[in-house]
Protein backbone atom coordinates (compact mmCIF):
# COMPACT_ATOMS: atom_id res chain seq x y z
CA UNK A 1 0.00 0.00 0.00
CA UNK A 2 2.89 1.98 0.59
CA UNK A 3 4.18 2.07 -3.02
CA UNK A 4 0.56 3.38 -3.80
CA UNK A 5 0.92 6.96 -2.30
CA UNK A 6 2.74 9.43 -4.05
CA UNK A 7 4.18 12.81 -3.24
CA UNK A 8 2.69 15.65 -5.15
CA UNK A 9 -0.72 18.20 -4.65
CA UNK A 10 -3.35 17.15 -1.93
CA UNK A 11 -6.85 18.41 -3.87
CA UNK A 12 -8.17 21.63 -3.66
CA UNK A 13 -6.58 22.76 -0.31
CA UNK A 14 -3.31 23.73 -1.67
CA UNK A 15 -1.63 21.59 0.72
CA UNK A 16 1.72 19.99 -0.76
CA UNK A 17 3.77 16.75 0.26
CA UNK A 18 7.26 16.05 -0.31
CA UNK A 19 8.82 14.34 -3.47
CA UNK A 20 10.49 11.05 -3.16
CA UNK A 21 14.14 12.15 -3.10
CA UNK A 22 15.02 9.47 -5.32
CA UNK A 23 12.51 10.61 -8.04
CA UNK A 24 15.00 13.86 -8.04
CA UNK A 25 18.95 12.51 -7.96
CA UNK A 26 21.62 14.28 -7.33
CA UNK A 27 22.39 18.01 -9.28
CA UNK A 28 25.08 18.03 -10.65
CA UNK A 29 27.51 21.11 -11.52
CA UNK A 30 25.23 23.91 -13.55
CA UNK A 31 25.66 24.18 -17.41
CA UNK A 32 25.69 27.93 -17.39
CA UNK A 33 24.59 30.86 -18.35
CA UNK A 34 21.97 31.33 -21.24
CA UNK A 35 19.50 28.36 -19.56
CA UNK A 36 16.67 27.82 -20.72
CA UNK A 37 14.93 28.30 -16.28
CA UNK A 38 14.16 31.83 -15.68
CA UNK A 39 16.63 32.78 -12.60
CA UNK A 40 18.00 29.27 -12.91
CA UNK A 41 20.11 26.55 -14.26
CA UNK A 42 19.41 23.29 -15.68
CA UNK A 43 21.79 21.01 -14.35
CA UNK A 44 23.74 17.92 -16.11
CA UNK A 45 20.72 15.75 -14.91
CA UNK A 46 18.39 17.75 -15.98
CA UNK A 47 17.19 18.91 -12.46
CA UNK A 48 15.74 22.08 -12.83
CA UNK A 49 17.73 25.05 -10.49
CA UNK A 50 16.49 28.49 -9.57
CA UNK A 51 18.40 31.27 -7.94
CA UNK A 52 17.67 32.98 -4.85
CA UNK A 53 16.30 35.82 -6.20
CA UNK A 54 14.14 33.80 -8.40
CA UNK A 55 12.66 31.61 -5.58
CA UNK A 56 12.27 34.59 -3.23
CA UNK A 57 10.15 36.15 -5.84
CA UNK A 58 7.94 32.75 -6.58
CA UNK A 59 7.19 32.25 -3.08
CA UNK A 60 7.16 35.65 -1.90
CA UNK A 61 9.95 34.85 0.48
CA UNK A 62 12.57 37.43 1.32
CA UNK A 63 15.89 36.04 0.56
CA UNK A 64 16.70 36.51 4.30
CA UNK A 65 13.82 34.37 4.82
CA UNK A 66 15.63 31.95 2.51
CA UNK A 67 18.42 32.34 4.74
CA UNK A 68 17.00 31.88 7.71
CA UNK A 69 15.54 28.79 6.46
CA UNK A 70 18.56 27.20 5.13
CA UNK A 71 20.22 27.88 8.82
CA UNK A 72 17.26 25.83 10.13
CA UNK A 73 17.56 23.13 7.63
CA UNK A 74 14.45 23.30 5.81
CA UNK A 75 16.01 23.32 2.95
CA UNK A 76 19.66 22.66 1.21
CA UNK A 77 20.28 24.72 -1.32
CA UNK A 78 23.65 23.89 -3.56
CA UNK A 79 26.06 26.11 -4.47
CA UNK A 80 27.56 26.96 -7.87
CA UNK A 81 30.18 29.30 -7.08
CA UNK A 82 29.44 31.79 -4.48
CA UNK A 83 25.39 31.72 -5.42
CA UNK A 84 22.44 29.78 -3.70
CA UNK A 85 20.65 27.24 -6.37
CA UNK A 86 17.46 25.68 -5.15
CA UNK A 87 16.37 22.38 -6.63
CA UNK A 88 12.95 20.93 -7.24
CA UNK A 89 13.19 19.36 -3.68
CA UNK A 90 14.08 22.78 -2.12
CA UNK A 91 10.98 24.16 -4.08
CA UNK A 92 8.81 21.66 -2.53
CA UNK A 93 9.83 22.16 0.52
CA UNK A 94 9.44 25.77 0.02
CA UNK A 95 5.56 25.23 -0.75
CA UNK A 96 5.09 23.07 2.80
CA UNK A 97 6.73 26.10 4.06
CA UNK A 98 4.60 28.78 2.79
CA UNK A 99 1.39 26.40 3.07
CA UNK A 100 2.12 26.27 6.75
CA UNK A 101 2.93 29.72 7.24
CA UNK A 102 -0.49 30.94 5.39
CA UNK A 103 -2.20 28.65 8.26
CA UNK A 104 -0.03 29.89 10.67
CA UNK A 105 1.62 26.97 11.90
CA UNK A 106 5.41 27.14 13.73
CA UNK A 107 8.01 27.12 11.81
CA UNK A 108 8.89 24.09 14.32
CA UNK A 109 6.06 22.33 13.12
CA UNK A 110 6.87 22.93 9.70
CA UNK A 111 10.29 21.53 9.95
CA UNK A 112 8.71 18.28 12.00
CA UNK A 113 6.82 17.84 8.48
CA UNK A 114 9.33 18.52 6.28
CA UNK A 115 12.23 16.17 8.55
CA UNK A 116 9.78 13.15 8.36
CA UNK A 117 10.67 13.20 4.44
CA UNK A 118 13.92 11.88 5.51
CA UNK A 119 12.48 8.66 6.89
CA UNK A 120 12.16 7.91 2.57
CA UNK A 121 8.51 6.84 3.71
CA UNK A 122 5.62 8.74 2.08
CA UNK A 123 3.00 7.11 4.74
CA UNK A 124 4.89 8.09 7.90
CA UNK A 125 5.25 11.39 6.30
CA UNK A 126 1.60 11.86 5.42
CA UNK A 127 0.79 10.23 9.04
CA UNK A 128 3.14 12.93 10.71
CA UNK A 129 1.94 16.04 8.45
CA UNK A 130 -1.90 14.82 9.72
CA UNK A 131 -0.62 14.97 13.11
CA UNK A 132 0.86 18.04 12.88
CA UNK A 133 -1.96 19.79 11.03
CA UNK A 134 -4.74 17.99 13.47
CA UNK A 135 -2.72 19.06 16.62
CA UNK A 136 -2.66 22.89 14.88
CA UNK A 137 -6.43 22.90 14.54
CA UNK A 138 -6.89 21.84 17.97
CA UNK A 139 -4.96 24.76 18.51
CA UNK A 140 -7.16 27.64 16.95
CA UNK A 141 -10.39 25.73 18.33
CA UNK A 142 -8.96 26.79 21.70
CA UNK A 143 -7.75 30.29 20.35
CA UNK A 144 -11.54 30.52 19.22
CA UNK A 145 -12.97 29.59 22.23
CA UNK A 146 -10.92 32.33 23.98
CA UNK A 147 -11.45 35.06 21.69
CA UNK A 148 -15.20 33.95 21.69
CA UNK A 149 -15.29 34.48 25.65
CA UNK A 150 -13.58 37.75 25.16
CA UNK A 151 -16.24 39.07 22.50
CA UNK A 152 -19.18 37.73 24.77
CA UNK A 153 -17.37 39.83 27.89
CA UNK A 154 -16.66 42.76 25.53
CA UNK A 155 -20.24 42.86 24.74
CA UNK A 156 -21.18 42.45 28.15
CA UNK A 157 -19.43 45.35 28.97
CA UNK A 158 -20.71 47.60 26.15
CA UNK A 159 -24.14 46.68 27.56
CA UNK A 160 -23.53 47.78 31.20
CA UNK A 161 -21.97 51.11 29.53
CA UNK A 162 -24.66 52.06 27.44
CA UNK A 163 -27.33 51.14 30.24
CA UNK A 164 -25.63 53.60 32.59
CA UNK A 165 -26.07 56.24 30.09
CA UNK A 166 -29.87 55.54 29.31
CA UNK A 167 -29.24 53.73 26.35
CA UNK A 168 -30.31 50.59 26.68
Amino acid sequence: MTSDIRWGRLGELGLFVLPDVNELGTVAAAEGKGSSVVGGAKSKKGVRLASIGAVAEEFGFTTRALRLYEEKKLVAPRRIGNRRVYSERDRRRLEVIAEGKRIGLALDDIKKIIDSEASDNPRRYLEIAIETYSAHIAELKAERKQLEERLRKSRELVAHLESRLGRG
